[in-house]
């Protein structure tokens, strides 16, 4: 049997959240991300807001539409607050095109947000 020293590392689990690094130290994946399939389709966002959340980033996705443009409005805050109680200055918004496209980089977004922390 191989002695555990001599095995390849290949993930690891640090952090104050639970994040699979490979062995180069890159994020493979961090259990806390959140993917497309918890924001539902961009159909959702026809009638209704989505409010969620990620450790400690709160978020609000909504569609946002100006005279003859349609966009998705993503809105993060650090909680424990909600949209409601929490003041506009402590909010961080990003627009997306109103889209399935869209909405893929706007998790993105708020996972690269959530990695580095700028609202906590």
């Amino acid at each position: 049997m191989e002695k555990e020293e001599n095995r390849p590392r290949i993930f690891t689990f640090e952090g104050s959240h639970d994040t699979i690094y490979s062995s180069d130290g890159k994020v493979k994946i961090s259990l806390d991300m959140i993917k497309t399939t918890d924001v539902f389709n961009i159909n959702f966002y026809k009638k209704e807001v989505f409010h969620g959340s990620c450790g400690w980033m709160r978020y609000r996705i909504a569609k946002k539409e100006e005279e003859d443009r349609k966009n998705l409005q993503v809105t993060l805050w650090p909680g424990p607050y909600n949209y409601d109680t929490t003041a506009d200055e402590m909010k961080v918004r990003a627009e997306f095109a109103y889209s399935n496209d869209g909405l893929k980089e706007a998790v993105a977004y708020l996972n690269a947000q959530y990695e580095k922390g700028l609202v906590k």
